[in-house]
């Protein structure tokens, strides 16, 4: 499997992340300091990967659903459509 992770940064990335996107694909977005999404116009469930300062994983949600706000205790988080999470992901996170 190819997975890649996307960095969002700029105020367009950050803003959209996985919205209007139609299908599951290999792919996580990444967003550095930040402690809380939405996930207006998403089409499917996300699994969201909560990290520490040192990208280090705090905590893993499975299956977050559409049309929600979440704030999680976290430095930053990394959005994957559920399903698509990597068994080895923080080899991935470890190369950002």
């Amino acid at each position: 499997m190819h997975f890649t992770i996307k960095k969002c940064v700029s105020f367009k990335d950050r803003f959209l992340g996985m919205m209007f996107l139609k299908e599951k694909k290999e792919i996580g977005y990444y967003f550095p300091h930040c402690h809380s999404i939405h996930t207006f116009f998403c089409y499917f469930p996300l699994d969201i990967v909560l990290l520490d300062k040192n990208n280090h994983i705090i905590d893993i949600k499975k299956d977050i659903k559409p049309w929600r706000i979440y704030f999680f205790k976290c430095y930053s988080v990394l959005e994957v459509p559920s399903g698509k999470l990597p068994p080895t992901v923080q080899k991935y996170i470890n190369t950002l």
